[in-house]
């Protein structure tokens, strides 16, 4: 359809009415009700002056909205037309509308079936757990986008989601699984890189803290055993000056035992020294006891 011209002709109106003929008037009159105040004397004056000057303005405003109203009736006369003529023209509008509307729903489904086709083609294992859905750009089913532009972003889509599940799956962490389940659930890489940082942080801390533990319990146990140890030792040396001491009594004992009628018999005497020396001098006294055909016995002490 060619442009249409709307063409009209609007003839300047003019209001006939000089306010210079009323202000100079009013003005005098109203000076004088503002200089003279309200006293108990001229209260009830004044009350009716109010009534007289509410009337006069009452009759500027009814004159001004009855020339409104004259001056608009062409006005309200034009705007009933121009709105007959439109309803004309509203009509084809919707049912355009409506046919355009179709056809871009149509369009767009036909997009969003290629659109599906191609991800069920490049998803292979992925569509095990992974829909079109999740990453489903709205913008595709525009029409300055094709559908080729549309498959390629799929494909970047995919290759980013691939990458970072194999960097997820690289982790040493105990809780990469988890970590990999949660980046299927919400394509939220830097979430579940997340969880594994915070996750080995606090296992390196809980192993920090069993190491501390686990050598203390190490030097307690130490403590224990060198306890014993020192335990063992006193009762030993306690055990050894008991054993000296009953050799010292059982000496002392045969030192005061007096010499009998047997042990002088044969011409022989039996006695006991307590000898304190070196071991190379008690060795040559036991040579020398050897050499002169003494009997003799050694008690350690």
């Amino acid at each position: 359809m060619n442009e249409l011209i709307i063409r009209t002709h609007i003839t300047p109106g003019k209001i006939e009415f000089d306010p210079a003929e009323y202000e100079e008037q009013l003005s005098a009159q109203m000076q004088l009700y503002k200089d003279e105040p309200v006293t108990p004397a001229n209260r009830a004056d004044r009350k009716k002056d109010i009534a007289t000057l509410r009337k006069i303005r009452k009759a500027f405003e009814d004159r001004r909205k009855e020339v409104k109203t004259e001056w608009m009736r062409p006005y309200e006369e034009f705007e009933g037309n121009v709105r007959k003529l439109t309803a004309l023209i509203d009509e084809p509008i919707g049912l355009l509308d409506d046919q355009v509307k179709e056809l871009e729903s149509r369009e767009r489904a036909e997009k969003r079936k290629q659109l599906r086709e191609h991800f069920a083609a490049v998803s292979g294992d992925d569509a095990e757990w992974l829909s079109l859905e999740q990453i489903y750009d709205q913008k595709w089913e525009n029409a300055s986008v094709s559908v080729k532009k549309a498959c390629e972003e799929i494909d970047g889509r995919l290759n980013e989601i691939r990458l970072a599940l194999m960097s997820l799956n690289m982790s040493t962490s105990d809780v990469k699984g988890e970590a990999m389940e949660r980046y299927k659930a919400d394509l939220n890489l830097t979430a579940a890189l997340n969880y594994i940082n915070q996750y080995d942080a606090q296992k390196a801390k809980i192993q920090q803290a069993e190491e501390a533990r686990r050598r203390e319990e190490q030097e307690r146990a130490l403590e224990r055993e060198r306890q014993r140890i020192r335990e063992e030792e006193r009762k030993r040396a306690q055990e050894e000056e008991a054993i000296r001491r009953q050799a010292r009594e059982e000496i002392v004992l045969e030192i005061k035992r007096p010499i009998t009628d047997e042990v002088v018999k044969d011409a022989k005497v039996s006695a006991v020294y307590a000898v304190s020396a070196a071991p190379e001098a008690l060795e040559e006294l036991e040579m020398a006891m050897d050499s002169l055909g003494i009997t003799w016995e050694r008690k350690a002490i």
